[in-house]
């Protein structure tokens, strides 16, 4: 802290067109909310955050568990999305967004270890929600996302349908070796430039 100067004295140094220096502090700041609300304009062109404190959030879903059932009843196969796919789909969203971008992953209870362990461990921009939430409130919270990333199944695939999201990223077709995309995922490919509005994108892992 460089230094630190009384509000109604800081106020009057700005309104003489004299700057503060940066990293002051502000003593006896009132707490009228008319007063700051009637300078709110003011105030937000004066105290800037700093670019490395916006974050561009980025919504994931992953999907584990009982799944591995559906996906060998109708596809006679247990494959699931590996970690690679997901760290392919990170860095993806890291480059587009120069670094300054978090991810949350919402996910059933029972694979929130697994997410920790495969994906959140090496990388501190990676946030495991583990808030108990129902699964009512995580389709609304990964509507809420702008950018997504999908894994398998109707819940996330509902939780895009709801959103308003401007880019997808699901798994790419040349990564289909191993027989980890499904029907959403094909689906994608044939909707992905007829959905204006909406940037569907595919990795490879």
């Amino acid at each position: 802290m460089n230094s630190t100067i009384h509000y109604f004295d800081a106020l009057a140094k700005l309104e003489a067109g004299s700057p503060l220096p940066p990293y002051t502090l502000l003593t006896t700041t009132p707490c009228r909310i008319s007063l700051l609300w009637s300078i709110r304009d003011y105030w937000r062109e004066k105290l800037v955050f700093k670019p490395a404190l916006k974050k561009t959030v980025v919504g994931v879903h992953v999907r584990r568990g009982d799944i591995i059932h559906v996906l060998k009843r109708h596809y006679g196969k247990k494959q699931l999305l590996p970690p690679a796919y997901y760290h392919s789909a990170f860095n993806y969203y890291r480059q587009r967004f120069g670094g300054e971008v978090i991810f949350v992953i919402l996910t059933q209870k029972s694979e929130r270890d697994w997410c920790r362990k495969f994906l959140s461990s090496v990388y501190g921009d990676v946030i495991v929600m583990d808030d108990n939430a129902s699964g009512e409130q995580d389709v609304v919270q990964l509507s809420m996302f702008q950018h997504l990333i999908y894994s398998h199944g109707t819940f996330g695939l509902w939780g895009i349908l709801q959103s308003d999201a401007q880019t997808v990223v699901y798994p790419d077709k040349a990564s289909d070796a191993g027989l980890k995309r499904y029907s959403h995922h094909i689906a994608f490919d044939f909707i992905r430039d007829k959905v204006p509005g909406t940037q569907f994108v595919t990795v490879t892992f």
